[in-house]
């Protein structure tokens, strides 16, 4: 059975990366485009919310913001590669090495989780262990992989 954190945990990483956007518009002295691609967001949101409500109650909700997020991602990074003449081709090859380490990081944090879990240590572990470890991995794939 999916669930709603099942849907909603791999997709709300995506908004943090749109922070990106802001700091490009900004930088650069025009924070209206910014301004505008949030107004357009928060519309197909809204709207998107309503249908997936209507649709398919609260996982209706979380597939509609999980497909409006997804799909907003191309013409964002579009504009915001247009302003520093960065194609969309390079801002994924940069963006691909930090998701290929957060899949890693994510499938690593799981199964420490579930080896905790399974262990019986207490809530405490539970969280701080498998968040520390998947920090050092995440942290190491990044050194080796030399972010840009």
């Amino acid at each position: 059975m999916i669930t709603i954190i099942t849907i909603l945990s791999g997709i709300e990483d995506i908004p943090s990366v749109f922070t990106i956007k802001d700091v490009i518009f900004n930088s650069l002295g025009k924070p209206e485009i910014s301004l505008r691609i949030t107004i357009i967001r928060i519309i197909v949101n809204i709207a998107a919310f309503i249908i997936g409500v209507s649709m398919g109650g609260l996982i209706g909700l979380a597939l509609a913001y999980a497909i409006v997020t997804l799909l907003s991602i191309i013409p964002t990074f579009y504009l915001a590669g247009k302003q520093i003449n960065v194609s969309i081709g390079r801002m994924a090859k940069n963006l691909s090495r930090s998701f290929f380490a957060t899949v890693i990081m994510g499938i690593a944090v799981y199964f420490v989780y579930s080896y905790i879990s399974e262990a019986g240590l207490g809530s405490f572990f539970q969280l701080i262990i498998p968040a520390l470890i998947g920090g050092l991995i995440y942290f190491l794939i990044g050194f080796s992989l030399k972010f840009d």
